[in-house]
Formats: C-alpha cells, sequence, structure tokens
C-alpha cells in the first residue's frame, strides 16, 4: 500500500505542473468532493469553453489519492470522433508528464500511480473507427488506463459485441466496461439513449457481498442533461476568476440574414458569400456550419470560386468522410482555429462545415456564419465563436454571428418541416424572428444568455428501449451467437417509437482498384477507408436515381427498405464485401441491405474534396495500403499503378486466387534498382 497521503491541496500543484496554469475554482471545488466524499456528481454542467476535459485530470489524480475506492479505468466517451482525437491529446499530455514527472507535485502523483498499478503511471488509449492502437485494457487489466472512445466502441464492448475483435474476445471487453470504471459521457445532451442504457446496465448489475462497487458514470454537458438535484456547475467564485469569466461571459451578438429560401443548396451558399465579403479585417477565421452535405459541398464550391483568388483560404469538414480524408482535413485547418492561434495571420481562412464540429470541439472562429436550426443547436454553434473571448476583449467590440433562414418561411415547404430536424427548425426560427423584431435587432448568444424556448425548438431526442434480463442473456452468449440476439443499435443510439422503420441505416462504401480475393486476403478492409452513408443514399448512387441529400446527425426521413426506383442488374465496378475468407459478392442495388461493405471502383467517382458527393465522377483515391499502416502499424505497398501511379516497371497483377510470388518481386526489387 502507497505511503503518505495525498489530499485535495494539493490537486492545484499537480495541475499547474502539467497544463502550466492554475485550475479554474470549480475544477479544485470538484476535487475536494471526489477525494473527500469519494463520490462523483451524476451531471457537470458547465458552459462550453470552460474545461471539461479537466475531468480526466481529477480522475487520474483521485485514482492516486484513493485507490482503494476509485475506478482503475477512466473511459471519456464522446460520438464525435473528431472530439475523440483531441480529447486524446489531452490523455497524451497528462501521460507525458506523468511518465516525465520533472514537476515535484506531478513526481508524487506519478509515484503514487506507479505504487498502486506496479506499472506505468496511466496508459492512454484511444478507441474510434478507423484506427487501432496497440495496446488495450484487455493486456493489462489490473493497471490504470484512460481510454477515450466513442459510443459505437464502448458501447459494443459493454453489450458483449466489441466492435473490432473476435467473439472469443467479447465476454473479456464486456467484462472490463463494466467493472471498475469510470465512464464520462462528454455531451451527454445530444446522446441521451446511450446514457439511459449505461444506467440500465449498472442498474441490473447483481449485488456483490465484500466487494467495492467502483464503478461511477458522470453525464458532461453545456445544456442540463438531468432533473435531479445531483448536478454540478460553477458558483460566484468562478465568476470572479478573470479568465473563466472572459470564456463564458465574453459579448456575441447573432444577426439574422432573412434570404429568398428557394432551394437553399443555392441560395446559402450566395448568401455566405455576401457575409464573409463584409467582415472586418480582425475577423480572420470564419466557421460556416449548415445542416447537410450537400449544401456544405456547394458552399465550399462558391467560396472557393468566389475567395481563392483574393488569397483566401477554404477548407470543408463534415461527417460524411472516409476516417483517413478526415484525419487529413483536420490536420489542414488545425493552425487556423486554434484557440490560443496568433491574431495576426497573414492568411484570412472559412472552414464550411456540418454537424460535425457542434459538440466539444475546441474550435475558435472570429466570426461565424449558420443556417437556421434547432436552438440546441445553435447554442453548439455559437460555442465555437470567440471560444477563449479574446477577439471580443481586445477589440471592444462582440464576436458576431449571422443565422441565415427564409424571409417568407410559410412559403418553404422543406422548410416547415426541414428533412433532418423536422419542425423544430420552424418553431426556432418564428421564435428568432420574434425575439429580434424580425431580425433587426441582435440576439445574444453569449453562454450566460438566458433564452427560454419552446420543447418544439429543440432537436427531438430519442430513447433507448427499456433493457430486459433477456437482452442480456442473449448478448452474453457469444459462441456460438444466438440466432435471434437482439441488435444492439438501438440501445447506443436510441429508437422513434413512432416512426422506427423510417430510421436511416447506414452501408459502408471502400474505394478499391484490386477487389479480388487474393488482393483483399493480403489487403484486407479496414475502418480507416470506410465511408458511412445511409442505405438509400448509397442505392440511389448505384441505381443514378436522384440523389438522396444526407447529414451528419442521421435523423434524415427516409424511406428505408424500399426497392431501387429502377432496376440495374449487377455491375462489375462494384460488390460486397463479406469477409477476408470469401470471394467479393457480385450483387444488385435491390440485394443491398443496411450494414452492408460495398467495394466500389474508384473510377465510379462519389466523393468531391474527400466528402461524399454522388454526383462526381472523379477518380477516388484507393486508402488500402494507408489504412493499413493506421489500423495496425502494418505496412503494404501493392505493385499496381492504379494505386501508385509512377511505379517503375510494375509486375503483373496477381490473379484471383494467386499465391504471392516473393521471386516476382525480388525481380521487380532488381529492375528498379538497375533503373535508379
Amino acid at each position: 500500500m502507497p505511503s503518505g497521503a495525498l489530499t485535495a491541496d494539493a490537486f492545484a500543484g499537480f495541475f499547474q505542473g502539467v497544463h502550466g496554469f492554475v485550475p479554474y475554482p470549480w475544477q479544485e471545488r470538484l476535487v475536494r468532493r471526489v477525494v473527500g466524499e469519494g463520490t462523483w456528481p451524476e451531471a457537470v454542467d458547465l458552459p462550453t469553453g470552460s474545461g471539461k476535459t479537466a475531468l480526466l485530470d481529477i480522475a487520474v489524480f483521485a485514482l492516486a489519492a484513493n485507490p482503494e475506492t476509485t475506478p482503475r479505468r477512466v473511459v471519456y466517451v464522446i460520438n464525435r470522433r473528431t472530439v475523440v482525437d483531441q480529447a486524446f491529446e489531452h490523455v497524451l499530455k497528462l501521460q507525458s508528464a506523468l511518465t516525465d514527472a520533472a514537476d515535484p507535485a506531478v513526481r508524487r502523483v506519478s509515484d503514487r500511480l506507479r505504487d498502486v498499478c506496479d506499472d506505468a503511471p496511466i496508459n492512454g488509449v484511444r478507441l474510434r473507427g478507423g484506427t487501432r492502437d496497440l495496446g488495450t485494457w484487455a493486456d493489462r487489466p489490473d493497471t490504470a488506463w484512460v481510454t477515450v472512445t466513442t459510443i459505437d466502441q464502448f458501447g459494443s464492448k459493454l453489450l458483449f459485441r466489441s466492435y473490432g475483435s473476435g467473439p472469443r474476445m467479447w465476454p473479456v471487453h464486456a467484462g472490463l466496461a463494466g467493472n471498475d470504471c469510470l465512464v464520462i459521457l462528454d455531451e451527454a445532451h445530444l446522446d441521451k439513449p446511450f446514457a439511459e442504457t449505461v444506467r440500465q446496465v449498472r442498474a441490473a448489475e447483481p449485488g456483490t457481498s465484500g466487494l467495492p462497487r467502483r464503478y461511477e458514470i458522470v453525464e458532461m454537458s453545456a445544456t442540463p442533461v438531468l432533473s435531479g438535484d445531483d448536478r454540478f456547475t460553477f458558483d460566484e467564485d468562478d465568476l470572479a476568476c478573470a479568465e473563466f469569466s472572459r470564456r463564458i461571459a465574453s459579448p456575441k451578438n447573432a444577426l439574422l440574414r432573412l434570404i429568398d429560401w428557394g432551394d437553399p443548396r443555392q441560395t446559402i451558399p450566395a448568401a455566405v458569400l455576401d457575409i464573409v465579403k463584409e467582415l472586418d479585417e480582425r475577423e480572420q477565421t470564419v466557421g460556416v456550419v449548415v445542416n447537410r452535405v450537400r449544401t456544405a459541398l456547394e458552399t465550399h464550391r462558391a467560396l472557393i470560386q468566389a475567395l481563392g483568388p483574393e488569397g483566401w483560404d477554404v477548407h470543408l469538414l463534415t461527417g460524411r468522410m472516409r476516417p483517413l480524408d478526415r484525419d487529413d482535413a483536420v490536420a489542414r485547418v488545425q493552425a487556423a482555429v486554434d484557440p490560443e492561434r496568433a491574431t495576426d495571420a497573414d492568411t484570412r481562412t472559412v472552414i464550411v462545415a456540418t454537424q460535425c464540429i457542434e459538440a466539444g470541439a475546441d474550435y475558435s472562429f472570429d466570426a461565424l456564419v449558420t443556417e437556421v436550426a434547432p436552438i440546441d443547436s445553435l447554442r453548439q454553434r455559437f460555442g465555437r465563436l470567440d471560444r477563449r473571448g479574446r477577439l471580443s476583449a481586445t477589440a471592444d467590440q462582440a464576436a458576431r454571428a449571422w443565422i441565415v433562414g427564409p424571409a417568407k418561411p410559410k412559403e418553404a415547404a422543406d422548410f416547415v418541416v426541414d428533412p433532418v430536424y423536422g419542425g423544430a427548425v420552424s418553431v426556432t426560427w418564428d421564435e428568432l424572428l420574434e425575439r429580434t423584431e424580425g431580425g433587426t435587432t441582435p440576439l445574444d448568444a453569449s453562454p450566460l444568455a438566458s433564452h427560454e424556448f419552446p420543447e418544439a425548438a429543440y432537436t427531438t431526442k430519442l430513447s433507448a428501449p427499456l433493457l430486459l434480463p433477456h437482452h442480456m442473456d442473449a448478448w452474453a452468449q457469444t459462441n456460438p451467437v444466438p440466432a435471434q440476439a437482439p441488435s444492439i443499435d438501438r440501445f447506443l443510439h436510441g429508437m422513434l417509437s413512432d416512426r422506427e422503420a423510417h430510421r436511416p441505416a447506414d452501408v459502408s462504401i471502400v474505394w478499391r482498384h484490386d477487389r479480388s480475393r487474393a488482393a483483399l486476403r493480403e489487403v484486407p478492409i479496414r475502418g480507416a477507408e470506410k465511408l458511412q452513408v445511409p442505405w438509400r443514399a448509397a442505392v440511389a448512387w448505384l441505381t443514378g436515381d436522384a440523389e438522396i441529400d444526407v447529414s451528419d446527425v442521421g435523423n434524415e426521413t427516409v424511406d428505408t427498405l424500399v426497392a431501387p426506383r429502377r432496376h440495374v442488374d449487377t455491375s462489375e465496378d462494384w460488390c460486397r464485401w463479406t469477409g477476408q475468407d470469401t470471394a467479393p459478392e457480385l450483387i444488385g442495388p435491390g440485394d443491398i441491405r443496411p450494414g452492408d461493405v460495398l467495394l466500389v471502383d474508384p473510377a465510379r467517382g462519389g466523393l468531391s474534396n474527400g466528402t461524399w458527393c454522388p454526383s462526381s465522377s472523379a477518380t477516388v483515391t484507393d486508402l488500402g495500403d494507408a489504412a493499413q499502416q493506421s489500423y495496425q502499424r502494418r505496412y503494404t505497398l501493392r505493385l499496381d499503378t492504379r494505386v501508385h501511379a509512377g511505379l517503375p516497371h510494375p509486375p503483373r497483377p496477381f490473379d484471383d486466387g494467386e499465391a504471392p510470388d516473393s521471386e516476382r518481386i525480388d525481380a521487380w526489387l532488381a529492375a528498379v534498382a538497375a533503373t535508379s
């Protein structure tokens, strides 16, 4: 047992040693509760930008202080892949500080953790679609793990289906996910069904005599998520803190821009361009957030054409991108959206995005233009405007946002019942028009603004099904899996009781030149190269039907499992992949079902600027080799000029069923060496 008491008073020095600045008053107050009382609040409700990621630091400090009662596995769950990566950077910083432990206060915590776990102070791991980090908690369940993950990754582990693992490991991951864990649900108001499921699983656990019950669930959000009394938030001490107050009380004004709605995919880009041309020189980085992917594409295209020649950098970021493409896009915009960036950049930047940046992303824009959306979505988007309050502080002027909506909303049919958000958009717009006197006065968009909106103005919240004992019994049978085992999807993402049949399920699309069984066995399909799109949208693309608009939130009202409008026979340029042990299957579009993985010839197109675009015929990059490196640190090089242009003396591609021939590869290497 480690010696030397570690009290809550030591947290400030530890935090400053890791991050270089002192904690906020609320962070110290929460440490005193967690360390002193041994319990976490059910919910942490704090405005966006107030440092909620520090719960990871608090959890690690609490483990060092009270190892007998504190969970050893910290799981930070958020259903946005971009935010997973940002939160993991926080974990890596914490892990590096504890490993090096140059600061005395940090070294004290590090030594305690090493004594407790007989291992490194903490092990950090990131679990999201499209990548797999080396090492998991299954390797060392006795030590401290800080895992940043998505709902699908953690939820599938908790419910005995561990995505990315084989059935033999499902019970292991379920046992680890369901015991000795602190589960932090970030932006829990956006994923209410999963929060309900986790609490149902915890409530269903049988009592264990003599063993500590180290399992805590904390819902973290900028929007109140629980009706109970156990909610932790800021107080007057925080408002008296200059840095905290600057972040959450900095002035922000939202202005309404009324336009002739028409086809929003054309009218919104024109309105955005007009607004951007009106900006001040101080507004160097501009965020543009729209509700549908096609609108984002058209807006990006219009801004590139108009602003590119003037020296602007224009970027596109959506959730309908392959993970590797999205990682590249995020890397390109990171410097421009960094909240701590210099304010005198030489280049002005516009980032056009969809809902993928709403929740948790530590992006800061000097100005924001957004398509009208439900009020809770708008508040999330305002959270990306002047995130540190530095712009308004230096310019002594409120940061500005514009909300674009129809001048005559009652005449816009697709606005009254929005394809993504239903009637919530129309209700929100009516409320905004009334509160701004028809759009003539600005709306207070700061985090502390108290605007009461009717319930109909909020995004429709789904609920998880009731978790019954027979559900867990069926999932727990992993070898063999019961034929009638219930799907876990509704327990992770919720169900629409009145129109469940209309929930759009996804398929995965992978672009590969070489689709033979032999090639796919040597270079298997990986998550990093998969694009998730609604089933019906993929079918419409392959049959040549009219394009179906999609968003990032999966709320579109579409008819699922409806036969394509046109009959199309099987095609040689796409097929269904059923696993590397079987040959790809040639099928017709009418045979495609939700959950399928479709292999498509890159020459067929389907992407524009890395984003789903059925109308694009530009050849798509084959990411098969890059995906191997991302997924398991395995490098491959397919000797195929369609994949790697410019390969000298490429050998004949391998035929289906033909084993790799080392002699042919050696001959190719010799030919390259002889001519280099």
